[in-house]
C-alpha cells in the first residue's frame, strides 16, 4: 500500500569483508556459516483492517514518518553442504529522532506493593516517588493508582489532570500505607482495568509495578500478565530490594514488551518513576512487534532471552515494546536449518516489524526483511562469510540469556543444570572476549560469576514431614517480616551475595531489550 509518497526500496546491505577466524568460539557455538540476503524492505505503510470504514474521500491522510527501520544480518552468510546446521540471525530495530513536537498524552497507573515488607523508608519512597511524578504529568494526562498487599485497593481512579484535582490525587497519596500480604495479581488486574478506563490509540497507556515481595500467588500473577501483554499494555516492572520475584518481574515485564529494573535503594524509586516521563517525551512508536516466520526446512530453535516463543516452531511473535528517539533493540534468533547441495540458496526468514507510529498521527506502520543463506562447499568463502560484529551481539545475547535462565532453573530446584549452563556460557563468553577486547562481553561473564555462586542458594528447600509444620487446629505457622508463614524456598543470601545476584540478573535483562 502507498501512503503518499516514493516507495524506494532498501536493501539491507551485508558486508563481505575477510573476518579473522575464531575456531574456539565456533566450535563452542557450534554456529555453521551462513549467508544473508534481504528482499527490498518497504518503507513504514499504514495497515488497515479488513473490517475498518473507509474514509471519507475529503479525509486528509498525515504521511507516514520514516522514522524507524529493521535490519536483519547473520553470524555466517554461508553454511555447509549436506549437513542440518544451526545458524543464528540478528534483527536490528533502530529510531531516529524528530525534534520540535509535542509529547503524546499519558494514561499511567501505578500498581504499589504496600504489603508489610515495604514498612519504613520503602514505603515513604514509594509514596514521595508517586507524589513527584503527578507532579511531572501534564494536564489533560490521566493517571490512577492502585496498592496492593492482602487484596488490590484502587487509592486513585482513573482521572484526566487538572489544576483541581491534582492537588486531590496527591492528598490521597498520603493514604499509602505498609500492611499485609503480597496480592499482586489483584493488583495487577486492577491497574489494567483502570488504563482501560479511557484508552485510545493517540495516548501512550503504560503500567508502573513496584514490588519489594514474592506474590500469593505467582500462577495467577502471570494469568493477569498474559491479559496484559494480549491487550498491548505496557509494563515497567521496578523490583526493590532483597526479597522480590526476580524471575517473575523479569517474566511479566519480557511478555509485555516492557522494561525490568533491579531498584537497589529505595531512594532511586523516583528517578525510574521520572525515566517513564522523560520516555514517553521522546516517543517514537508504541507497541512494536516482530513477527517471525522461517522458510521451508527451516525451525526456529529460540529467540534467545524471549521466554514465550517456543522451540522448533515454524512462527514466532516477539514484542519489542515501545520505541523512544535514537533507540536500537537487538533481536538475536537461533535457527535449525535442513540439510541443502552445494550452491543452493536457503530461504531462512522473513520478518516483519508492526508498530504504531506516535509522532504524526499515521496509524499502524510496517517494515519487512527477507534473510537467506548459501550453501558451499568452500571453505575459504565461508571463513570469508563470517560477520564479526554480529557474532559479539549474538554471544552478548546468548550470554545474557543464560544469566536469566540459570537463575529460573536454581528457583525451581535444577541447580545441576543452571550450574551447567552458567560454566558453558562463561567459557564461550570469556573466549570471545578475549580475542575480540570487548568490555561488554567481558562484563557480561563476569555478572554470570556472581550468579553462580547463589544458585545453590536459590534452590526450594526440601521441608520433610517432621517439619512440615502444625497440623489444621494446632498453632498458625511463625510469621515473617511480610505477615506470612516463612517460605520454605526462601533463599539463604548474605546482603553482598544477593545484591550481587539481583545486580547481574537485573543487567542481563536490560542487555536482552
Amino acid at each position: 500500500m502507498t501512503h503518499g509518497r516514493d516507495r524506494r526500496p532498501v536493501r539491507v546491505v551485508m558486508s563481505s569483508s575477510f573476518f579473522r577466524l575464531l575456531p574456539s568460539v565456533v566450535a563452542t557455538l557450534g554456529v555453521a556459516t551462513v549467508c544473508v540476503a534481504c528482499k527490498p524492505a518497504l518503507s513504514p505503510s499504514p495497515i488497515t483492517p479488513a473490517t475498518a470504514e473507509p474514509e471519507p474521500q475529503s479525509a486528509v491522510q498525515q504521511p507516514a514518518p520514516d522514522l524507524v527501520s529493521l535490519e536483519a544480518a547473520l553470524a555466517n552468510r554461508y553454511v555447509t553442504p549436506d549437513v542440518s546446521t544451526e545458524v543464528l540471525a540478528r534483527l536490528t530495530v533502530r529510531s531516529e529522532a524528530i525534534a520540535d513536537r509535542p509529547r503524546p498524552p499519558a494514561n499511567i497507573s501505578l500498581v504499589i506493593d504496600t504489603s508489610a515488607s515495604m514498612r519504613g523508608e520503602a514505603i515513604e519512597h514509594a509514596r514521595e516517588a508517586a507524589k513527584a511524578l503527578v507532579q511531572d504529568l501534564e494536564k489533560g494526562d490521566r493517571v490512577s493508582v492502585v496498592a496492593f498487599h492482602s487484596r488490590g485497593d484502587v487509592l486513585v481512579a482513573s482521572v484526566e489532570l487538572d489544576d483541581e484535582n491534582r492537588r486531590q490525587v496527591l492528598d490521597a497519596l498520603e493514604g499509602l500505607e505498609a500492611t499485609g500480604t503480597t496480592a499482586l495479581a489483584e493488583g495487577l488486574a486492577l491497574g489494567m482495568q483502570q488504563l482501560q478506563v479511557d484508552r485510545r490509540s493517540d495516548v501512550v497507556s503504560r503500567m508502573v509495578l513496584l514490588s519489594d515481595g514474592v506474590p500469593n500467588d505467582q500462577a495467577r500473577a502471570r494469568q493477569v500478565g498474559a491479559t496484559l501483554a494480549a491487550s498491548s499494555i505496557s509494563l515497567t516492572a521496578l523490583g526493590l530490594g532483597l526479597e522480590f520475584d526476580e524471575v517473575l518481574l523479569a517474566e511479566l515485564a519480557s511478555r509485555c514488551g516492557g522494561r525490568f529494573h533491579y531498584v537497589e535503594d529505595a531512594q532511586q524509586v523516583a528517578k525510574m518513576f521520572q525515566e517513564e516521563i522523560l520516555d514517553i517525551e521522546q516517543l517514537v512508536a508504541q507497541g512494536a512487534v516482530l513477527e517471525l516466520r522461517a522458510g521451508p526446512g527451516v525451525s526456529i530453535l529460540e529467540v534467545v532471552g524471549r521466554s514465550q516463543a517456543q522451540a522448533g516452531v515454524q512462527t514466532a511473535s516477539v514484542p519489542v515494546g515501545d520505541l523512544v528517539e535514537n533507540d536500537a533493540r537487538e533481536v538475536v534468533i537461533r535457527l535449525a536449518v535442513d540439510a541443502h547441495r552445494d550452491g543452493a540458496s536457503i530461504e531462512l526468514l522473513d520478518a516483519s516489524l508492526r508498530y504504531s507510529d506516535a509522532t504524526a498521527g499515521a496509524g499502524t506502520l510496517q517494515d519487512s526483511v527477507f534473510v537467506a543463506a548459501e550453501a558451499t562447499a568452500d571453505e575459504a568463502e565461508r571463513r570469508a562469510g563470517r560477520d564479526r560484529e554480529t557474532e559479539l551481539v549474538a554471544v552478548r545475547a546468548l550470554t545474557a540469556s543464560a544469566a536469566l535462565q540459570a537463575v529460573a532453573f536454581a528457583r525451581s530446584g535444577d541447580v545441576k543444570r543452571a550450574k551447567a549452563l552458567v560454566e558453558t556460557s562463561e567459557k564461550r563468553a570469556r573466549t570471545l572476549a578475549k580475542s575480540e577486547q570487548d568490555a561488554g562481553l567481558k562484563a557480561l561473564a563476569d555478572d554470570l560469576v556472581k550468579i553462580r555462586g547463589t544458585l545453590s542458594s536459590l534452590a526450594p528447600k526440601r521441608v520433610s514431614s517432621a517439619n512440615r509444620g502444625p497440623a489444621v487446629g494446632s498453632r498458625p505457622h511463625k510469621k515473617s517480616k511480610r505477615g506470612m508463614p516463612s517460605p520454605a524456598s526462601a533463599p539463604q543470601l548474605g546482603l553482598a551475595e544477593a545484591q550481587g545476584m539481583r545486580g547481574a540478573h537485573g543487567r542481563a535483562f536490560e542487555a536482552l531489550h
